[in-house]
């Protein structure tokens, strides 16, 4: 009875420090631009217009996000549920990253036998300065969602392989599905790892000939093809956004200024993105890969080939984005978890520190040092977040707009003057506009006067001072409004 008091008190505490940096000060910073925006945006319009194949932008067919919705369906049913928030935005993919923790634990319960390596994996995991960040786990981005769904892909295939049980094959299938769901072609880069692992496991044939194979592709696989099929019938020009965005585009040109060598990713995961457990990975992969414990062996095997081919195919991309190898942490986290689970397993069973204590608490003692910091990295831009100096900027409107009480109608019929794209704005100006206070956009060289207008930007600024008499009401935020008095000729 005390034991299994311990073990679930253990737990609990074990659920809470993956918990804090997933979950604490979610809604801290507002919406980013670009992917998450563009996402909220989507969602936002799918609950007006009740147009759910086709998301839609601006009340027009989103054709530069042609990712399929199902991260947007997420979103729009959390937003339906608890309103225009942060939180309805950022859950499916902070809940992903929770869940994603539990797998890794739970598949080493259930199928290694060794609940401490799964404990010890998903620490790692947690602790990846990559993984616990802006664009995965703590933004309404794709990324989180998808590592969920490729991580589950992954591992069903790797228990199918041990168990030959028909189940994993089809949970494999469909899970795989539900990732190009997430994000397109993207769900399916980590399937020549498949095809590779079952060929060295002698099982490639032998899945070749099953009809669950079959039935799982067509039962699974369907859905998202006839998702893409059925989008270009509603939306005319979809799939040539598809070729052009997911297999030409990104994959063939350098989209924006994204040009990066071959080797970015592994420089940066080596430098930034891995830290602090790039060493440990390479240890844990010698250790693994030599492990006496055959399951363990075959899963660094497994973990070794899955980084391998995803890595290859990201990085003969064109178009380079830091954010690309977030699916690829769980392995990564794995593989650092062996060279952990063996220092915790020699200093447990030390017969020179046992003969000397009577609780051997010195594994444990390992342990807090050696996640103490990393955890501190992690948490620490979580418990007081800011943006960079470059980005002050860039959303001080965002910061405006959000502040703003639902019963305040001064800046109803106000005109925002900006230059850039903004779906981060566009996100509250949509909130606001549902509470009664519309907010419009207007070019600022067609200001007349008695116009009340904002602006932020220190570039429109100069050019509203130069070209027209104003006068200033308030500044907020760094976001200024002003009365146009008349116009300078």
């Amino acid at each position: 009875m005390v034991e299994r008091l311990i073990q679930h008190s253990v737990f609990l505490v074990f659920i809470g420090v993956i918990g804090i940096p997933l979950f604490w000060n979610l809604d801290a910073l507002p919406l980013r631009v670009f992917d998450e925006a563009r996402a909220a945006v989507n969602a936002q319009e799918m609950l007006e217009n009740h147009e759910w194949l086709v998301p839609h932008f601006g009340g027009e067919p989103d054709m530069w996000a042609s990712k399929p919705p199902l991260l947007i369906w997420l979103q729009s049913a959390l937003i339906n549920m608890i309103g225009d928030s942060e939180w309805a935005v950022r859950l499916p993919s902070a809940v992903a990253g929770f869940f994603t923790c539990l797998l890794l634990y739970f598949f080493s319960v259930q199928h290694l036998k060794k609940p401490q390596l799964g404990f010890l994996s998903a620490l790692v995991l947690i602790t990846i300065q990559g993984y616990v960040t802006i664009h995965s786990t703590r933004t309404g981005d794709y990324d989180s969602l998808l590592t969920l769904f490729t991580t589950l892909s992954g591992l069903s295939l790797f228990v199918y392989s041990e168990e030959r049980s028909d189940k994993y094959l089809l949970l494999c299938i469909l899970f795989t599905a539900l990732a190009v769901l997430t994000k397109g072609i993207a769900g399916l880069l980590f399937t020549p790892a498949f095809v590779m692992y079952l060929l060295v496991r002698k099982q490639l044939i032998n899945t070749l000939r099953k009809p669950a194979f079959y039935y799982g592709i067509v039962s699974f696989i369907g859905p998202p093809l006839g998702y893409y099929f059925l989008r270009e019938v509603y939306n005319p020009g979809y799939l040539e956004a598809i070729r052009e965005n997911e297999l030409g585009g990104r994959f063939l040109e350098t989209l924006g200024h994204h040009n990066e060598p071959f080797f970015f990713y592994y420089q940066r995961m080596a430098n930034d993105f891995l830290k602090p457990w790039v060493v440990w990975v390479l240890i844990g992969t010698v250790i693994g890969l030599l492990h006496s414990n055959m399951r363990i062996k075959r899963m660094a095997i497994f973990s070794v080939l899955m980084i391998a081919c995803f890595s290859l195919v990201i990085s003969s991309a064109q178009t380079k984005l830091p954010w690309y190898p977030v699916p690829m942490y769980p392995f990564f986290a794995f593989l650092a978890s062996i060279t952990v689970f063996q220092l915790f397993s020699l200093i447990k069973e030390s017969d020179f520190i046992n003969r000397f204590f009577r609780w051997n608490f010195m594994p444990f003692l390992v342990l807090f040092v050696l996640f103490y910091h990393p955890y501190r990295w992690v948490i620490k831009p979580i418990i007081n977040p800011q943006e960079k100096y470059w980005d002050v900027e860039y959303y001080s409107l965002a910061y405006y707009l959000r502040q703003i009480p639902e019963d305040d109608l001064q800046l109803n019929g106000c005109f925002l003057v900006q230059n850039d794209y903004d779906a981060h704005n566009q996100f509250y100006l949509n909130k606001l506009k549902k509470q009664g206070v519309a907010i419009t956009r207007k070019n600022k060289t067609e200001l007349k006067q008695d116009d009340l207008i904002l602006a932020y930007q220190i570039e429109v600024m100069d050019y509203l001072q130069k070209n027209y008499v104003l006068e200033k009401l308030n500044e907020d935020e760094g976001v200024s409004k002003f009365k146009v008095l008349s116009v300078v000729n």
